[in-house]
């Protein structure tokens, strides 16, 4: 086979390209830019098409080579020799796959011939990644991967063979798949999961009370109700026209990003809340309780203050009342008279007497007046007023200390801001509890909404522009917010209806239905055993199968290797043709030698691989610039092989620098 001509009229950078081709070589040595991998890219394309699977430019060809110019005819032709034929493949490409077109034509009749599924698979027995490993060899797909399609070709064995035992091997590898995973799930992991729960239900039939006969009652009250609700929206849709459907997804598409929003931010604001809470949620009764303990608390500790200081005021005026300093100068008077008296006595007898008893007499008196002022001060009961006061002041000191420990003990269960006061901080629990609240209603309210709305999740992702019917979507919003309720609590009843139900009664029928997944349990597991050795035989055949074409890939690969180089190595490959070196008595991979050396071995394997793969309808051979790290002595060597091949094929030599030129 061998290419003729080319036409391209528009293909990245080239436009309106013609060139006619020698049946030896073509050499193409242009500057960077110029359109070298691009010509090259566009006869692969003309046999194998552009795929549109990879999102990046720089893989994806079709969007790599699309003209700007939307009138520009995208693609060309190909004249080639086949068999005895001349044929003109004709392919021009739109935006995706399904838009290309390719026709066949004889040259030398004008007939038609009926376009294969994929023209290269059909010429060359080999598809596309096959091709990149032989006849199309770039810079960028520089290593050779073994695939199927090349061992269908060594083998002589249709294409589509190869791709039946693609076909088996995947199915096979599905099918244990589907018993088991890495993930753990599939049937095996399935089964004993059922295993766990039927074994739960077994012990939950032993201990479960009924509950049927409220759920039953409840069941048919959701049932008329949502009976109700059902007809209700029935007729409302009836009233509605795609518009409003449409308006309808537009609001719950808002909806469902307000509350996914306000569901994030309710929980971190009850995380917030909980933290001081310390997981204490004390109820409304419980904060009025110590509410009023700390109004007690407050008010024992002021009327405290209060009778302390009354007890000091009233303990210093009992201090200075009872000095009687008056009393106490009198008494020294008298005292003194009365020595003064008794002094006298010896000098003259009757002013001594009269003066003694005088003393005695005031001293007497004196001391009637001491008691009565004393009996006095006491019957104004101040001293009692004061043991009273002291005794109420013991009192309040206990009740205080009841209600300090009373209110401290219960303010520890809580994370409360330190510096706050008993009443404060009381307030701040009640505050933070009734948030709490406020947000746990919330979240619920949050929670329901996001799980109506997630119902109709992909209708509404790509919805734009709708007409308005505000108030029709409003009214069927809230009809189908208590349908999915009544619905959601229906099927709540229903199940536990039937859990309690089969619970009561179903204890055999459970040990029965035990023993049949262990037995489904132990038949999967064979199952599974023996796909995993139909899997391994049939690996080994194909490993078998592919050992065939080492012996003559091996040959030419050393070969080509003698051509190239004058060194002592020989070349190794196996079936996944990988290359080894055998130098000095050891074998070595091909990654311990220099990048120019690899690229030798990698020009060698698809040298060798083109000779085994067409012993007899010889290819033509795209170069593009495949000998760019090797050095001068390699690369003189190379050149010279380029050459050599030329005479059996015909050769489309790519090249950016004249150094490399043939």
């Amino acid at each position: 086979m061998k290419l003729i001509k080319c036409y391209i009229s528009s293909f990245g950078k080239l436009k309106d390209f013609t060139y006619e081709f020698n049946s030896g070589l073509n050499v193409f040595t242009q500057e960077n830019g110029w359109g070298k991998s691009t010509l090259a890219s566009f006869i692969k394309a003309v046999f194998y098409g552009l795929s549109s699977k990879k999102r990046s430019i720089d893989e994806n060809d079709r969007l790599k080579f699309l003209p700007w110019n939307s009138t520009e005819k995208f693609g060309g032709y190909i004249v080639f020799e086949k068999d005895g034929y001349t044929i003109k493949a004709e392919r021009y490409f739109g935006k995706k796959e399904s838009d290309d077109t390719l026709t066949l034509t004889d040259v030398n009749t004008g007939k038609f011939f009926s376009c294969p599924e994929i023209l290269g698979e059909h010429i060359f027995k080999i598809d596309e990644e096959g091709f990149i490993s032989t006849n199309y060899f770039s810079q960028k797909d520089f290593e050779v991967k073994s695939n199927t399609s090349l061992t269908s070709k060594f083998n002589s064995s249709d294409t589509e063979d190869t791709k039946f035992f693609d076909f088996a091997v995947g199915k096979i590898e599905k099918k244990i798949k589907e018993y088991s995973n890495s993930a753990n799930r599939g049937i095996i992991p399935n089964l004993k999961n059922r295993l766990y729960l039927v074994e739960e239900k077994i012990q939950q039939s032993k201990t479960a009370d009924k509950t049927v006969e409220n759920l039953k009652t409840e069941i048919k009250s959701l049932k008329e109700e949502l009976s109700e609700t059902q007809e209700k929206i029935f007729k409302f849709n009836e009233e509605l026209e795609i518009a409003g459907k449409q308006e309808n997804l537009l609001t719950k598409k808002r909806l469902y990003d307000k509350y996914t929003e306000e569901k994030r931010s309710i929980i971190e604001k009850q995380e917030r809340v909980k933290s001081v809470l310390a997981e204490n949620f004390p109820s409304q009764e419980e904060i009025d309780c110590y509410t009023g303990f700390v109004r007690d608390f407050n008010f024992a500790v002021e009327k405290k203050n209060i009778l302390h200081e009354d007890v000091k005021m009233l303990e210093a005026e009992k201090k200075k009342k009872t000095t009687s300093f008056p009393l106490i100068l009198i008494g020294v008077l008298v005292i003194l008279t009365l020595f003064v008296g008794i002094a006298l006595i010896f000098v003259n007898a009757t002013v001594g007497v009269i003066l003694t008893c005088t003393s005695v007499i005031l001293g007497m008196f004196l001391l009637v007046g001491f008691f009565a002022l004393n009996r006095q001060k006491k019957s104004r009961t101040s001293f009692g007023i004061l043991e009273k006061k002291k005794s109420e002041l013991l009192q309040l000191s206990e009740i205080v200390a009841k209600y300090d420990g009373l209110i401290k003990s219960y303010l520890s269960k809580f994370n409360l801001p330190a510096g706050l006061d008993y009443y404060k901080a009381i307030e701040t629990i009640k505050e933070y509890k009734q948030a709490f609240d406020r947000l746990s209603a919330d979240l619920k309210t949050v929670i329901e909404e996001l799980a109506e709305l997630d119902k109709d999740k992909q209708s509404f992702l790509n919805l734009n522009k709708v007409t308005s019917t505000t108030e029709l979507k409003q009214t069927l919003k809230e009809l189908q917010e208590k349908n999915n309720f009544l619905n959601s609590e229906l099927s709540k009843k229903i199940t536990s209806l039937s859990r309690y139900d089969e619970l009561s009664y179903s204890l055999m029928d459970l040990v029965n239905e035990k023993m049949q997944i262990q037995d489904c349990i132990e038949e999967s597991i064979k199952e599974n055993e023996l796909l995993k050795q139909t899997l391994k035989f049939l690996i080994k055949a194909d490993e078998n199968l592919k050992s065939k074409y080492r012996q003559p890939l091996t040959e030419a690969l050393n070969r080509y290797l003698q051509l190239l180089t004058d060194v002592n190595k020989t070349l190794n490959i196996d079936i996944e043709l990988k290359v080894t070196v055998e130098e000095k008595g050891g074998a070595k991979q091909v990654d311990f030698y220099s990048k120019g050396w690899q690229n030798i071995f990698e020009i060698c394997k698809r040298f060798a691989l083109t000779d085994v793969l067409f012993p007899e309808d010889k290819p033509f051979i795209i170069l593009d610039d495949p000998f760019y790290n090797l050095d001068n002595a390699k690369l003189e060597s190379a050149l010279k092989l380029v050459n050599e091949l030329s005479k059996d094929y015909q050769i489309i030599y790519l090249t950016c620098h004249n150094s490399r030129a043939v």
